[in-house]
């Protein structure tokens, strides 16, 4: 129980402190003007070469399980560095990859791993949900992708402890995910320029 609630707690600090990170660097980036933010990120992404997308499209995959960054700032992220088209396409690929595997592994460790994420009460209200409204979870889910700024990877991870059946979870995500991904992107890319 004390690991759990440990586990619970640095899964709260670490969104917290990835924005804090973020608004930082957005912030030293403003600083130095545009021209020259531009200038510094290209070198950043010319020094990982390659390896810059896949970096992303793996971080993309892991915040989907354990959120580094609240809501859908790593969309922002990735449309800063790599431009919009390929941001939504590449946090679209990491996004995905994470909801098949989040969905696998509470499918799997559900009453294992779950309680790392949430807090007790949290736990208990979706695993009800869950088993209580499995045959409406289908229609949860994809509102929670249509809906801006809904907890769309909540209700991902919930969805391993119904009744759904993984091929209908992948086609579901695989068409929808773009759209939330695009609101998000296009949506927090806006608000930044106007910001900055």
């Amino acid at each position: 129980m004390k690991k759990q609630r440990i586990t619970r707690t640095v899964l709260t600090i670490v969104p917290l402190v990835g924005l804090a990170v973020l608004i930082y660097g957005l912030w030293h980036l403003h600083n130095l003007g545009s021209h020259r933010s531009a200038l510094l990120v290209q070198h950043f992404l010319q020094k990982m070469g390659p390896w810059a997308p896949i970096g992303f499209i793996i971080f993309q995959l892991v915040q989907v399980i354990v959120p580094i960054l609240p809501g859908g700032l790593s969309v922002l992220v990735g449309a800063l560095l790599f431009g919009n088209i390929p941001g939504i396409i590449y946090s679209y690929i990491g996004g995905v990859i994470g909801e098949m595997i989040g969905f696998q592994l509470v499918r799997k460790l559900g009453n294992g791993l779950l309680p790392y994420i949430f807090s007790p009460q949290a736990y208990a209200k979706y695993e009800r949900i869950a088993t209580e409204q499995s045959h409406n979870m289908e229609k949860l889910l994809i509102i929670t992708l249509i809906v801006p700024f809904m907890p769309d990877d909540v209700a991902c991870l919930v969805s391993g402890l119904s009744k759904m059946d993984f091929k209908r979870y992948c086609i579901i995500i695989l068409l929808l995910k773009p759209w939330s991904i695009a609101l998000y992107s296009y949506f927090l890319l806006f608000v930044f320029h106007r910001v900055f």
